[in-house]
């Protein structure tokens, strides 16, 4: 710590109880297997400055929007080759403890969000606008700028991010901050 992508996972993540939702999802409502990749490029414990678009540097820290396009292009040109079609669905979000304070916060979120539904669409081709899902932080003062803008940058702009609520109800490890893996499990099916 800090790491950043690819050393970044060190445990738990949502996503593989997303994706397992999505695909039961899927199968119920449609009668039919879904593939999806999921991708983890964020910078543990930092704050939006690393991960926004154009990030400096410093240390291992700044590359998570660099590691998304690499990423997305890596899996596009994968799909290509396979025949299979590749597009972002969402952005998951699961942030914000160290931007508890910066009242500037909802507008870098929606920035970012811009930020990524005009980059990705110009690797993978699609036309389908890309979601962001932002959880609310819960650890840090639980009425801080980061967790009230979380909810209102899904108020203001409910097209484009949803905020997937707080995160209070699931099994917090003792440090109060990170979930245990089955707090995690349970963030990833709400996400799915």
């Amino acid at each position: 710590y800090p790491s950043s992508w690819p050393d970044n996972i060190a445990g738990e993540t949502p996503h593989a109880a997303m994706a397992d939702e999505i695909t039961a999802l899927v199968r119920a409502s449609f009668h039919r297997d879904f593939i999806g990749v999921h991708s983890e490029v964020g910078e543990n414990g930092q704050c939006m400055i690393y991960l926004k678009k154009a990030a400096s540097h410093v240390g291992v820290n700044g590359r998570s929007y660099e590691a998304a396009m690499i990423e997305a292009k890596a899996i596009t040109r994968l799909a290509r080759a396979t025949g299979k079609v590749y597009g972002v669905g969402a952005i998951i979000l699961t942030h914000g403890e160290c931007d508890a304070g910066n009242s500037d916060y909802e507008n870098e979120l929606y920035q970012l969000w811009s930020n990524y539904d005009a980059d990705l669409p110009a690797i993978t081709g699609q036309k389908q606008k890309i979601q962001m899902i932002v959880s609310q932080q819960n650890s840090c003062n639980d009425y801080s700028a980061s967790t009230l803008a979380q909810w209102k940058v899904g108020v203001d702009h409910p097209a484009d991010i949803v905020c997937s609520g707080p995160k209070y109800q699931y099994p917090y490890a003792a440090d109060g901050v990170h979930l245990i893996a089955n707090g995690y499990r349970e963030l990833g099916e709400k996400y799915g």
